[in-house]
């Protein structure tokens, strides 16, 4: 497991996630390379120090910052970011990442949301193509 940090400054379907892909996917997640932006810094989120995969750790604004070519040379399999992150929010961060051309999975990670459906309308609506979900961090705490 290799693991990045940088605080600098500077054919898909549409996916809704039931509680038992959320349990899936976070199984999953050591397996596969992971992007996770606007984080309040390292994290051990999701238990991602046990997996084959590596998880890079960006500043919300080094991610803002990103060219194509850099994001390509990342080549994350899947993004996670809080909903809201320094002023910027999920919809900010989806329309990022169709710029960038981004055929991965993107999940906004939540503690809890009364109908994350709602949620996912609104960037699916906003984003047709991306594969988007969000994960309920409550839900999986049995």
């Amino acid at each position: 497991m290799i693991i990045s940090h940088d605080f600098g400054l500077t054919e898909r379907k549409k996916q809704i996630c039931s509680s038992t892909d959320q349990f899936d996917q976070l199984h999953t997640i050591g397996k596969r390379d992971v992007l996770m932006v606007g984080f309040d810094g390292p994290t051990n989120l999701m238990d991602l120090g046990r997996g084959e995969g590596r998880a890079i750790h960006l500043a919300t604004s080094r991610f803002l910052s990103l060219s194509p070519d850099g994001f390509c040379d990342l080549a994350p399999e899947l993004v996670l970011t809080p909903l809201v992150a320094q002023g910027h929010d999920v919809l900010d961060f989806a329309r990022i990442l169709h710029r960038l051309n981004f055929t991965g999975q993107y999940r906004a990670v939540v503690n809890r949301l009364p109908d994350t459906r709602i949620i996912i309308r609104e960037v699916l609506n906003t984003v047709p193509d991306l594969n988007f979900g969000v994960i309920e961090l409550s839900k999986l705490q049995g």
